[in-house]
């Protein structure tokens, strides 16, 4: 009907002539497409307009509707279709199936219903679309009544939406809004002829809006910018300035044909889009809508900008989610000719907003209770296959998980838990491909984490909370999931899934190990007991001292990996075994616990076992996260990272062996042996702790003590090798006579005898009530923090909460300086979880009790970077060593050097 000319002409009457265009070129567009590429299009149409009512985007609500009405076919009769003579053609037959445009009568209805069609500037974008709406019905009334129409409720829904007194209403109003010459209508800007902006010709001027902005000016001289897109050039020679910056204006929309931007060739010249909101400041020199001190529109009421604000970003994120589940169910009760439904809509997110957090988590509902539940049962419990179902038929699984991740930093440990079944029943039910996979695409992608990554995440945060019986059930389905990981995944694909397991409760691990045939329900023992074997039941008091945690029994394993183990075996104590071995031998344990504090040993044995226990795949992926993390950990001079890193490598590193051991071994090597022997991981790690023991000074007391019992412990394997023979017959000579040279007996003894005396003489060794604590919640800063003069307890407690698990901690301590007052909190923190002690009110600030950073000189600065005072951190150049050039070149250079000598 619209490429009548008629018709046509009528309607180039209705609008301006660039608005004419666009609407009879989308016109042609639908009606010259094929039947697939109509429902296309009347696809995207449905899924815009849902996502611009729930965003609340009327313009673009508007472009959808005139889109709409420009593929609009004009009403046919009923009888028309019954007295046909011909049978009607295939295509028609498939169109009249596809009801396209009984979809998209009802898109227009429904769009029509969020609008205003009164409000003077809503008219205006409307104007072509309704007129040509009203002529198509106006043209049919000449043959017969509107309801002798197919799909006549449509049409006459459609007809109270432009009845004559709306209209006639709305177009008087835009009339005398226009001859008036008024600026503003109803609260929207509404500009007209030179007072909008224009990019006639290649010249760019703004609006009178942006014009009058006391920042904005015209310098006379055109900056020529280009389409980043096309090239096209246009010039400007308006500019903003403020703060001393000068930036060349461009229009927001850019390069509207095209949809590109315009920039300049040249980098340094800056440029800014002409939004009036973007150069409106404050008397405080930000943006106006962004100052907190003047209250701007997006300042929100927890005194934060909206964007940065946790708070409200949870809510928001919960609300798009309610809104987007449930607008269908919302509009079908609400009248679409009702101009207030977007209203309405909004006011039942509003309600859903309002409710608080604990009204919005369901009951929790029993787990399996009974304790013959099998494997079975709960693989195939409706509440996980619930929670799996919803997670596959997500839109979008990568927003999912994004909020999961985003959620689980702010929750109580209670509901922690919770949402850790939920993850843990995706990643117990789906495929091992599947659970692994981020949705993105990209492995290192944190904002949105594979269901793996995001169950290893939720377990770090859980720190010593009791597990609940539903998270219990299905940890140990993941746990079974893991084993199928180990035989299946190999590389790069299993290193998500060895981070999981790390992150695994001890006690999952000990009940798989029982291999009993149930999975632990309510009201049964989470920390089951093993049968002890003879060696167990007759281990020494002392050593059941150390090893609290002892290894597992002994799993029954085929014939055939029996005997290949013991050839195994045989062979490792002919030449030496790993560390971890030799650990279980009860002679070297005891020499070990010797060497270092219990909590240390026992920190050391538990690294070996772990790697012992692993397979090749496993260790290999382990030396090499201890690659990556040394290399960072240098680059950022962590040199408590690496003493830890060396600390781990230590505990995996294998006695040195005989050369000639290898050569005369009778019976044939097994293939694991083999592959071990060719990933060659023990000369890595020997590698590596040559390479951290270069950039470390073993002679400080301070490192001797971090590297205990690391360094005691290489020193037994070495001096034990020397019993049977020289270190230059064993294998990897090279290595072990370095890591002797670095082992020296007068620098270990050195370090100690420094050590001791500094412990003996108490100079910076704090032991009993001298160390400061946070027992019972309540914390006490050590001695040398109470007795700094700028310290003081007041009396009334200050109520902290650790950031990741929520713990309270109680602080009356506070550091007063300069009239700034500050709760002292412990250096580190909550170590269960590796959290901060944070006040929930931004006005409340905290500082670490480091008495480094509490150490104030006379002249108001810290002791150690006064210049005046030639404090520690001062150079001989008078200046920070942290911030003077000639310093910072020396250090690298030495930096270098080592690196070179390694």
């Amino acid at each position: 009907v619209l490429l009548a000319s008629d018709l046509h002409q009528e309607i180039s009457k209705l609008g301006n002539e660039k608005a004419v265009r666009r609407f009879h070129r989308d016109g042609t567009a639908f009606s010259n497409s094929n039947l697939e590429e109509r429902a296309l299009h009347v696809e995207g149409l449905e899924e815009r307009l849902v996502k611009a009512a729930a965003s609340e985007s009327w313009d673009q609500v508007c472009s959808l509707i005139r889109e709409a009405a420009a593929a609009l076919a004009a009403p046919r009769q009923k009888a028309a279709l019954n007295d046909a003579a011909v049978p009607m053609p295939d295509d028609a037959q498939e169109r009249l199936q596809a009801n396209l445009q009984g979809r998209l009568r009802k898109l227009i209805c429904k769009g029509l219903g969020y609008l205003d069609l009164s409000d003077a500037g809503t008219a205006s974008q409307l104007e072509l679309a309704l007129a040509v709406m009203k002529l198509l019905i106006e043209r049919f009334k000449v043959c017969g009544q509107l309801e002798a129409a197919r799909a006549a409720k449509q049409w006459l829904r459609r007809q109270g939406f432009l009845t004559a007194e709306a209209t006639t209403q709305a177009e008087a109003d835009l009339e005398s809004c226009r001859s008036d010459g008024a600026q503003i209508t109803e609260g929207k800007s509404f500009l007209t002829g030179e007072d909008r902006g224009s990019s006639k010709f290649g010249v760019y001027s703004p609006n009178v809006k942006v014009k009058s902005n006391p920042l904005v000016r015209n310098t006379g001289q055109n900056v020529i910018l280009n389409c980043n897109k096309c090239g096209l050039e246009l010039r400007s020679s308006w500019v903003f300035e403020h703060r001393g910056k000068v930036s060349t204006l461009v229009p927001l929309h850019g390069h509207a044909t095209l949809g590109a931007k315009y920039v300049h060739s040249d980098a340094k010249i800056s440029v800014k889009l002409d939004n009036p909101s973007n150069l409106t400041t404050c008397t405080h020199g930000g943006l106006e809508r962004q100052c907190v001190k003047c209250g701007g529109s997006q300042i929100c009421a927890h005194k934060k900008r909206i964007t940065r604000c946790a708070t409200c970003r949870a809510e928001r994120r919960q609300a798009r989610s309610f809104v987007s589940q449930h607008i269908a169910r919302s509009m079908c009760l609400v009248h679409y000719c009702d101009k207030h439904a977007h209203k309405q809509l909004a006011r039942v997110s509003t309600i859903w907003l309002d409710m608080p957090l604990e009204k919005r988590w369901r009951p929790v509902v029993a787990p399996p209770s009974n304790g013959e539940a099998t494997l079975e049962d709960w693989k195939t419990h409706p509440r996980l296959q619930k929670h799996l179902r919803r997670f596959l038929d997500s839109p979008d699984p990568g927003r999912v998980l994004s909020r999961y991740s985003a959620q689980a930093q702010t929750l109580n440990p209670e509901k922690l838990l919770r949402i850790a079944v939920h993850v843990g029943a995706w990643v117990a039910l789906l495929p091992l491909e599947q659970a692994a996979a981020s949705p993105s695409g990209e492995e290192e992608d944190a904002s949105q984490p594979s269901p793996v990554q995001l169950l290893g995440e939720i377990l770090r945060l859980r720190g010593r909370a009791k597990i609940s019986d539903w998270l219990q059930g299905v940890l140990h389905l993941v746990a079974l999931h893991l084993q199928d990981v180990r035989r299946v995944a190999q590389g790069q694909a299993a290193k998500p899934w060895m981070e999981l397991r790390r992150s695994m409760p001890k006690a999952i691990w000990r009940e798989l190990r029982t291999q009993r045939p149930a999975i632990p329900t309510c009201g049964e023992s989470k920390v089951p007991c093993w049968h002890k074997t003879v060696e167990e039941q007759q281990e020494p008091a002392d050593q059941v001292r150390f090893l609290k945690r002892k290894p597992p029994p002994e799993q029954i394993e085929p014939a055939g990996a029996r005997a290949a183990l013991g050839a195994e075996s045989d062979m490792l104590q002919q030449s030496g075994g790993l560390a971890s071995d030799a650990f279980l031998a009860l002679d070297l344990h005891q020499e070990i616990s010797k060497l270092g504090e219990e909590k240390a040993v026992r920190r050391f044995y538990r690294d070996g076992v772990a790697f012992s226990n692993s397979n090749l795949e496993e260790r290999a992926l382990r030396v090499d996260s201890l690659d990556e993390s040394l290399v960072k950990a240098l680059a950022s001079e962590s040199w408590d990272q690496v003493c830890s890193l060396i600390r781990e490598a230590a505990a995996a590193l294998a006695a040195p062996r005989q050369k000639t051991a290898l050569n005369a071994a009778a019976a044939p090597m097994p293939d694991e042996a083999q592959e071990r022997l060719q990933a060659n991981l023990q000369g890595r790690l020997r590698k590596l702790i040559c390479k951290a023991l270069g950039y470390l000074d073993v002679s400080d007391a301070g490192t001797a003590s971090q590297l205990e019992p690391a360094l005691s412990v290489m020193k037994l394997l070495i001096e034990r090798f020397k019993i049977r023979g020289q270190l230059e017959e064993a294998r990897a000579a090279k290595q072990w006579l370095r890591l002797q040279g670095l082992l020296k007996d007068e620098a270990t003894t050195q370090a100690e005898g420094k050590l001791e005396s500094c412990r003996s003489e108490g100079e910076k060794y704090l032991s009993g009530e001298d160390r400061g604590s946070s027992k019972g919640g309540v914390y006490i800063p050590n001695v040398k923090i109470r007795s700094n003069p700028l310290v003081r307890n007041t009396g009334q407690d200050v109520i902290l909460t650790c950031n990741k698990c929520g713990l309270e901690l109680r602080s009356s301590w506070v550091f007063e300086h300069r009239g700034k007052v500050a709760t002292l909190v412990p250096t580190q923190g909550h170590p269960t979880c590796g959290g901060k002690y944070l006040h929930i009110d931004a006005k409340i600030h905290v500082t670490l009790d480091i008495a480094s950073c509490l150490n104030m000189c006379i002249h108001g600065s810290l002791a150690r970077q006064c210049v005046k005072c030639g404090g520690s951190q001062v150079c001989v150049h008078k200046k920070r060593i942290s911030r003077c050039p000639p310093c910072l070149t020396e250090r690298r250079a030495r930096s270098d050097a080592k690196r070179k000598r390694t």
